[in-house]
């Protein structure tokens, strides 16, 4: 029978450092501790894992959304097949700038044929890099996937988020929030790519964002 022991306490307030032996922690009640005291990324995001592609850049900054038969997208994830990692998604964030939508719904557009290096006659044949922001700020490590804008051959796959963009406008008062928590669900592996799109055309205008942290294969 395994047993395992600890101390009766409050949560330690010391940051401890790789290689320490500790004691497990448990209650008044001789009950585990088992509720996380961060939330249940920090490990991922304080070993520099986790990273984040955002719209700054002019070809990116406030991008309409564009229809699932685009083969230019804007906001596209490519993991190539010389990267080693997989490539979990975690969150999409989009927030509305202006202009008027025309109602439908935001997809994930995936590709799973993407090539190991960009060329023409490939499923992506153009890519530029946008901005990849590690999440332990001012730290972590250099993302091995490429995320930017990319001219591509168009995309037969797609994973509808449930989230719909109606019909917003600057006479609109009601507060949009898109958010999509992947919560592990998607992996992008060596030779795949994703890119934001929708049901339908729209002119209207976003900010976004994609998280991910990246693991050895």
């Amino acid at each position: 029978m395994l047993l395992t022991g600890g101390r009766v306490g409050p949560p330690s307030n010391k940051s401890f450092s790789d290689g320490d032996e500790v004691l497990g922690l448990y209650g008044k009640s001789a009950e585990m501790a088992v509720s996380p005291l961060h939330g249940n990324l920090y490990t991922q995001t304080y070993r520099g894992r986790m990273f984040h592609g955002y719209a700054t850049n002019a070809n990116q900054q406030q991008a309409a959304l564009p229809v699932y038969s685009t083969t230019a997208p804007p906001f596209i994830l490519y993991n190539p097949r010389s990267s080693a990692v997989n490539c979990i998604l975690v969150h999409y964030v989009a927030g509305w700038v202006s202009g008027t939508n025309v109602e439908g719904n935001i997809m994930l557009g995936v590709i799973t044929n993407a090539p190991a290096a960009i060329a023409t006659g490939s499923a992506i044949t153009a890519f530029t890099n946008g901005t990849v922001l590690n999440g332990n700020l001012g730290g972590g490590m250099k993302s091995k996937v490429r995320f930017g804008s990319a001219t591509i051959v168009a995309a037969t796959q797609f994973l509808p988020l449930g989230l719909s963009n109606m019909v917003l406008d600057t006479a609109k008062s009601t507060s949009v929030n898109f958010f999509y928590n992947f919560e592990g669900s998607v992996i992008v592996p060596p030779g795949v790519a994703v890119f934001s799109c929708a049901s339908v055309a729209s002119v209207a205008l976003y900010n976004q964002r994609l998280s991910w942290y990246e693991f050895p294969i």
